[in-house]
């Protein structure tokens, strides 16, 4: 299996449709993929102006790009339905919250100022990941970097209901930093409580690639 999603990196095509394009510099952008491109994710599309399902037909994974900011709502309508019908999602994004996705947000803690790490997240046990079909991978965890002017993160303390929190923040056991789900459909959906960042202020590389691995599993 894992084989088999190593060879298909190259040919899975990811449908960004909520990027922040203004700060490449310290967010992952459609016209700067290199920190995904680096490890083998290059088929990096546009479709910031799908309005439907209809419009990401030949989408492997459909990417909400919140980074330091948070899922939109009609981004999020549109990759809700997206996964209901047997899609693949990816969102990142800090300011999300359980009104924002509560899908897989549960609860979440008080906002904290300065300290919100970007980066390094650790993998849950083994006997949490196996619990999702398929498994989910395990990652290696990066250095923990921070985005100091960030002053609005609020950390997720719990999963919701159907969800799973598959890693927590480095240095903070309590906040979830990834949560995943799956419908009966086949859609699932990654959520990453951080951004993966640039090549000048990386964010959460391995879990990002981790879990593109999982959500490209049979799709391409």
């Amino acid at each position: 299996m894992q084989v088999a999603v190593a060879s298909s990196r190259y040919g899975t095509e990811i449908c960004v449709i909520q990027s922040r394009e203004a700060r490449s510099d310290i967010a992952f952008t459609i016209a700067s993929n290199a920190p995904l491109g680096d490890r083998g994710w290059t088929n990096i599309v546009d479709k910031t102006a799908a309005t439907a399902t209809a419009d990401l037909e030949g989408c492997d994974v459909v990417m909400i790009a919140g980074e330091a900011w948070g899922v939109q709502t009609a981004s999020r309508d549109l990759a809700l339905a997206w996964a209901r019908a047997g899609g693949s999602v990816l969102s990142t994004g800090n300011d999300s919250r359980p009104t924002t996705l509560p899908e897989l947000i549960g609860s979440d803690g008080e906002t904290v100022a300065d300290v919100y790490p970007f980066g390094g997240s650790v993998p849950a046990d083994p006997s949490v990941r196996s619990a999702l079909v398929p498994a989910y991978p395990m990652w290696t965890p990066s250095a923990a970097g921070t985005y100091t002017i960030d002053t609005s993160a609020r950390p997720i303390l719990s999963a919701a209901a159907g969800a799973v929190c598959v890693g927590s923040a480095a240095g903070y056991p309590e906040w979830c930093a990834a949560l995943a789900r799956t419908w009966t459909s086949g859609g699932r959906w990654v959520h990453l409580h951080t951004k993966i960042g640039s090549l000048e202020s990386p964010g959460e590389v391995p879990g990002a690639d981790a879990a593109l691995a999982w959500l490209a599993i049979g799709r391409s």
